[in-house]
């Protein structure tokens, strides 16, 4: 979680960045003259919105400027040059501005486990130790999210913003606040790409808005292309299914869980003999997560959770279809300056392509009880899963977790010659009280869980789902 919240808060550092070529031209002092003060081409309508975000100076400013994105994208006609670029700017502003001091008020909850807490700090940190990467306006961007409220009231009222006290006051958040406005964004990325010429509508973007004028100078500007509404609309409906999913179960106790696994890999172990922390295996690991009946149970009745993971699929399905759209449309895309570059988004071209493609049909196969096919590509047999499956899994998913493991030869086995060797098998899983997983593998046994885990291991369409199931 705190990996996707960080995440979320750098994305603007570090995504033109990703675009720009590997090395960076030695500028002579005319064309630092040249790029100092950008001018975007009038084919841009905002130059005067992109003069007040690279300004800022201070969370009042931010406010300010966020405040007038969204205040003139409401005001002004989207048919309009200028009322359709200000409504992508908006569609990106309104979702960030419910964010503000997020990191503070996750802190409160952070600090009840102190392995989360200092990987924060490690991350947060690590962010402003680069600010030499960006501009001011990046850095007032990140104090926004990381810091409590300052500056005056923004589009949540100072008062309002409290730290969160459980992680049901978290999930909360992200239902009630966050998932409204993000569906807000959607309703208006549907109005520009149901308009007439969205298909061949671009304009250019200061590039300094994503990192500032220090960097990134070898492009006086990127084009922002229709094809790109579909990535956007793409993400955001990415993130509405993963909220739905952090909705779905209980979580009350998933801080307590994380503290007592660390207690018992370090804590309670430090002065032990050798004062050295112990490894925790899945054998250790499960008998402390079960003992939380509420943790990771559904907390809706049955109909409102067969519904909450129907939404979460048909969600995963928008965003995937609007994925493929958007990635073919690129890669036809003839213009140098497009904001994703042709040429990094040609590599393994049909690999990707054959993805989008296996996904959907994957889905597909879900919504409409149908097998799935794919070959194990170590061997080349062909295997089936019930996507199916997915929509009927147990409503407490600790059922799930292995029932038996390897535990021959104990956790340390001696050679004769008195040398120690660890057994780093110890505590593997050998054994699930249901090896089929509700019916999602055609496994018997063991073994063959391992087989299907393994071929969707190295399928790219399905690889992403061996984090759902109990096998390391």
């Amino acid at each position: 979680m705190k990996r996707i919240l960080l995440g979320l808060i750098i994305f603007g550092i570090c995504v033109f960045g990703y675009y720009q070529n590997t090395n960076v031209r030695t500028l002579s002092s005319k064309a630092l003259k040249k790029t100092s003060q950008r001018v975007i081409s009038s084919e841009s309508s905002l130059t005067d919105i992109d003069a007040d975000i690279v300004a800022i100076n201070s969370q009042r400013s931010l406010k300010s400027i966020f405040g007038k994105i969204i205040t003139e994208s409401k005001n002004t006609d989207i048919e309009s040059e200028r009322g359709k670029q200000l409504r992508v700017y908006a569609t990106l502003v309104a979702p960030a501005a419910h964010l503000e001091g997020i990191i503070w008020r996750l802190r409160t909850l952070a600090k009840k486990s102190g392995y989360i807490h200092y990987n924060a700090i490690q991350y947060i940190s690590k962010a402003y130790y680069q600010n030499y990467l960006f501009g001011e306006h990046i850095s007032h961007l990140l104090d926004f999210f990381i810091h409590p409220p300052s500056g005056g009231d923004g589009i949540m009222p100072m008062d309002s913003i409290q730290q969160f006290k459980s992680i049901k006051e978290l999930q909360e958040f992200t239902y009630q606040v966050v998932r409204p406005s993000i569906e807000s964004a959607i309703r208006s990325l549907d109005e520009l790409i149901n308009s007439k010429s969205s298909s061949t509508w671009k304009f250019k973007v200061n590039p300094d808005l994503f990192a500032g004028n220090n960097i990134f100078s070898n492009k006086t500007h990127v084009n922002f292309h229709g094809g790109n509404l579909y990535y956007l609309r793409s993400l955001f409906n990415r993130g509405l299914s993963l909220i739905e999913a952090f909705n779905i179960y209980n979580l009350d106790d998933a801080l307590v869980v994380l503290n007592k696994l660390v207690r018992a890999t370090a804590m309670d172990n430090i002065f032990k003999e050798n004062g050295l922390p112990e490894t925790l295996s899945p054998r250790e690991m499960v008998p402390i997560i079960k003992k939380y009946s509420k943790f990771m149970t559904a907390k809706g009745d049955d109909a409102e959770y067969r519904k909450s993971l129907r939404k979460m699929l048909d969600l995963y399905e928008l965003a995937m279809r609007d994925e493929k759209k958007s990635y073919n449309l690129a890669l036809v895309l003839d213009d140098e300056q497009s904001l994703f570059r042709r040429e990094v988004l040609s590599l393994n071209k049909e690999e990707k392509k054959t993805k989008h493609a296996d996904i959907l049909k994957l889905i597909d196969a879900a919504k409409n009880g149908r097998s799935f096919a794919f070959y194990d590509l170590r061997n080349g047999q062909e295997l089936t899963i019930n996507p199916a499956a997915f929509l009927s899994i147990n409503r407490d998913l600790k059922s799930y977790l292995p029932t038996s493991f390897n535990t021959d030869g104990g956790r340390s086995s001696f050679k004769r010659n008195d040398k120690t060797r660890l057994n780093y098998n110890y505590g593997q899983p050998v054994s699930w009280p249901d090896h089929s997983f509700n019916g999602f593998l055609n496994a018997n046994s063991g073994e063959e869980v391992y087989q299907y885990i393994g071929a969707m291991k190295l399928d790219p369409a399905l690889n992403i789902l061996v984090n759902f199931f109990p096998v390391p």
